[in-house]
């Protein structure tokens, strides 16, 4: 029997329509060749200074390295990248976590020091010019006088604040005011605000040539948050393409408590996470919390819920590991006199952080 006249070609167009909508389902195509990393997937050291702003050059309106490489990141997919960009990312932050778990512990080899405090708080670039970044600079600098690493975020705000802080240590009382001063002569006096990034980030690197020698303290940003510069006091960087992982590894390494200062969502996150590790003794211990700021904190309501919870864990009440004060100097005597629990897990801890 002989197919009706034009069936074959109506058929072949069935056929290129069914694949078509395949296609579709499937997403926009996909380049027929990936981009090349601008990073080294396998690298296994923190990053410095120099390699975080290689390139950077101001008057030339040029972003450094990490600008180009957050660019790339956006370019590649934010957050559905090919496969091999993708398991380029996960290596390089594997490989991150390593280089700090390293880092830390060479430091802890050294005499003297206490163990490592991790400090969240706001990365509002605005708050050069207030009470609470000027705080969070006493506080880090007290931290690391007192023999304990500072860790931080690693971006602006009150992140910037702490690492400034540490940096200084061993800076007197006119040297943080000069420090503070060269941060703010650009500034705008009422918003605080500066004219764009750049002299945002000049800035900064004013008060680093100023000071170019300070004590070491480690800052751990994400470019999942790219559009925060990362701030230029931290003596070694572990920035990371995942900031879940950057997260959960933040919080971690503060064996010896992590202090919350002013901040929003994102901080109160870190609480809640924190909350969880302390909970289950995730890393087999429980470590202080210790919250700056009655006025963030206390009339929320916020740190009688973590107390709450805190004396229902399984693992152990430690509400008595909780504070709420106004004053940084209340933090080191309390973290002296409240040291991280450590516990067994049933599996066996070893050696965590």
């Amino acid at each position: 029997m002989r197919e009706p006249a034009g069936l074959p070609f109506r058929r072949a167009g069935r056929f290129i329509m069914l694949a078509l909508a395949c296609a579709a389902s499937m997403g926009p195509a996909r380049p027929a060749r990936e981009e090349a990393p601008l990073f080294d997937a396998a690298r296994g050291t923190l990053y410095t200074q120099d390699e975080i702003w290689r390139g950077f050059d101001a008057p030339a309106r040029t972003p450094g390295w990490d600008q180009r490489v957050y660019d790339q990141y956006v370019r590649a997919g934010k957050y559905r990248p090919e496969a091999g960009m993708s398991r380029a990312r996960a290596l390089h932050d594997d490989g991150m976590t390593q280089a700090l778990l390293a880092w830390i512990g060479a430091w802890r080899a050294r005499p003297g020091h206490r163990g490592v405090v991790s400090i969240m708080g706001n990365a509002n670039e605005h708050l050069r010019c207030s009470g609470d970044y000027a705080r969070a600079v006493r506080l880090g600098r007290l931290l690391t006088r007192a023999g304990y690493l500072v860790v931080t975020g690693g971006g602006p705000g009150l992140m910037e604040a702490a690492n400034l802080g540490a940096w200084l240590a061993d800076r007197g009382e006119a040297d943080v005011e000069r420090a503070l001063a060269l941060l703010r002569q650009t500034a705008d006096p009422k918003t605080c605000g500066y004219a764009d990034h750049f002299a945002y980030d000049v800035a900064a690197q004013a008060v680093r040539a100023a000071f170019p020698d300070g004590r070491a303290n480690i800052g751990v940003p994400t470019w999942f948050y790219g559009h925060e510069p990362p701030n230029v006091f931290a003596s070694g960087v572990a920035k990371y393409f995942s900031n879940a992982i950057r997260e959960d590894i933040l919080l971690a390494v503060g064996t010896e408590g992590v202090v919350y200062l002013e901040g929003s969502a994102g901080m109160r996150q870190e609480i809640f996470q924190d909350a969880a590790q302390n909970h289950f003794a995730t890393y087999c211990r429980q470590r202080p919390m210790i919250f700056l700021g009655r006025r963030t904190f206390g009339d929320s309501g916020l740190f009688a819920l973590v107390r709450r919870y805190a004396a229902q864990s399984p693992a152990g009440d430690y509400s008595a590991g909780l504070t709420l004060t106004d004053d940084e100097g209340d933090v080191v005597p309390f973290l002296q006199a409240h040291p991280p629990r450590r516990l067994t897990a049933p599996d066996g801890c070893g050696e965590t952080f």
